[in-house]
């Protein structure tokens, strides 16, 4: 099943299971920015998010409690970055030459 409507930010399309539980959702969200979710069950929890930033491009990979354990961006210096957390911290990784 396909829904195609409005979100209040813009237009949202979503890919829904046999049971009606979403899938994958393409929306521009609170910000105006674009975004893609691949979700876990029926819970809309994003197991994926690729998004538009003011920076560039982001992505974000969660548990299944929608947590990120993995992200990666550009800085506004124009750095790339990626993080990995673990419960209680994380590491940083900044692109360098």
């Amino acid at each position: 099943m396909v829904l195609l409507g409005e979100n209040g930010n813009g237009g949202t399309v979503g890919l829904y299971n046999p049971a009606g539980q979403n899938k994958i959702l393409l929306a521009t969200g609170a910000t105006g920015h674009a975004q893609i979710d691949v979700n876990y069950g029926g819970n809309g929890v994003p197991a994926v998010r690729l998004a538009e930033k003011n920076t560039g491009g982001y992505l974000s990979i969660t548990n299944t409690a929608g947590i990120d354990r993995v992200a990666g961006g550009v800085l506004t210096s124009d750095r790339g970055f990626m993080q990995v957390f673990e419960p209680g911290g994380y590491d940083f990784i900044i692109g360098r030459k």
